[in-house]
């Protein structure tokens, strides 16, 4: 991610051939950033020490930042939004080969299944509790005895339910989705 010439050295033609943005008299004080961009100045701070923004200019020790931070700020920000770690968000910013739209599918597909296995785990988490619900042991010891003794099954609950010769019939667990009855 090119923000200009790092200390106020003039840019190349190529550069601004490019489009990427230079820095101009017009360059922004760290507050007025964190202000537009609604990222802390502290933030702002830790990001350039960790390289997701490049070190900019600093005038009379103050950093002088280019108006397109805002725009680099504003992909930091989606990327966080999507759960994008740092590391993935400083590959997705940095500068280097390839189209944005090549970096944000290399995070992106990363992301998705991180997201998909979290669900599952999510959904397998909410079954156990619906099975669980279903529990009519008569103590916590005996519950906890027929967890240990057999395996857990994601389908059915074979672990909660009383004998028949104790009269009590099995009962089904349904679990509905939330927001909605059973």
């Amino acid at each position: 991610m090119w923000l200009g010439p790092p200390h106020g050295g003039q840019p190349t033609q190529d550069a601004e051939r490019a489009g990427r943005s230079i820095l101009t008299d017009d360059a922004l004080p760290i507050g007025e950033v964190a202000r537009r961009s609604g990222v802390p100045a502290t933030t702002l701070r830790y990001y350039e020490s960790i390289g997701i923004l490049p070190e900019v200019e600093r005038r009379s020790g103050r950093r002088a930042y280019p108006p397109s931070i805002l725009e680099v700020l504003a992909v930091v920000r989606a990327a966080r939004q999507a759960g994008l770690n740092l590391d993935a968000v400083k590959l997705l910013v940095a500068d280097g080969e390839g189209l944005p739209e090549r970096r944000w599918r290399e995070v992106g597909e990363d992301r998705i299944r991180a997201i998909d296995d979290a669900v599952a785990g999510l959904e397998r988490a909410r079954r156990m509790v619906g099975l669980l619900m279903a529990c009519q042991c008569r103590t916590i010891v005996e519950c906890g005895r027929r967890l240990a003794s057999q395996p857990i099954a994601e389908t059915e609950c074979e672990l909660c339910r009383t004998d028949s010769e104790e009269g009590v019939p099995d009962r089904a667990v349904t679990t509905a989705p939330r927001g909605q009855g059973t």
